[in-house]
């Protein structure tokens, strides 16, 4: 005699990441690696990453970061990613962070197309050189040129009907700075929350 049990389809895939710091070249190569790095497992599960430090040499250094990437299936699908960085230094204080926090999620309510996504990340005493008005109240997708940097996109938000990613500091270098050169894209604080059908 023999049985089979079948189990409940799923009713959604989830997916996200989040790291503390990351450098991409102009050509698109990978100039310094994710750090920090967790990302959520499709059928759900916690995974958490704790450094110490991190730095992107002539660039950024921050004190300890930990990732923690979370998915849920039951009672409904879920995602939520939290990021959060010490002590942000980028060059000598052009921008300086206590704190910096990017934290988002994603709920899909069963039969539904679409996700709720949400976005609780916080900077703590924001700031930068020259540009006293900028704090850690900034609105979402502001964009500062910083001399000596190049162009900066705080707390940069983007979404669709599944997705939301965060990344709280995005440095587009307008002059060669550590070993990356003119045009690579620095990534402070991100997270990224999804939930698919």
């Amino acid at each position: 005699m023999s049985s089979v049990s079948l189990t409940a389809p799923q009713s959604g895939y989830l997916a996200g990441s989040g790291y503390s710091t990351r450098a991409t070249l102009a050509s698109g190569l990978l100039g310094s690696s994710p750090t920090a790095h967790a990302s959520v497992k499709c059928n759900g599960g916690t995974s958490t990453v704790n450094i110490a430090a991190t730095s992107i040499p002539g660039v950024a250094s921050a004190g300890a970061s930990t990732t923690t990437a979370t998915g849920v299936l039951t009672p409904q699908p879920k995602s939520t990613v939290t990021n959060t960085i010490a002590g942000l230094n980028v060059v000598n204080g052009l921008v300086q962070a206590d704190a910096i926090k990017a934290e988002t999620s994603a709920t899909r309510v069963a039969g539904s197309s679409t996700a709720t996504v949400t976005d609780t990340s916080t900077f703590t005493n924001l700031r930068i050189a020259g540009l006293p008005a900028i704090n850690a109240s900034v609105a979402p997708n502001t964009v500062v040129q910083v001399p000596g940097l190049g162009q900066v996109t705080l707390h940069k938000v983007s979404k669709s009907s599944t997705t939301i990613i965060v990344t709280m500091i995005e440095i587009v270098l307008n002059q060669p700075l550590g070993a990356l050169p003119t045009g690579s894209k620095i990534q402070i604080g991100y997270s990224n929350s999804s939930v698919g059908l």
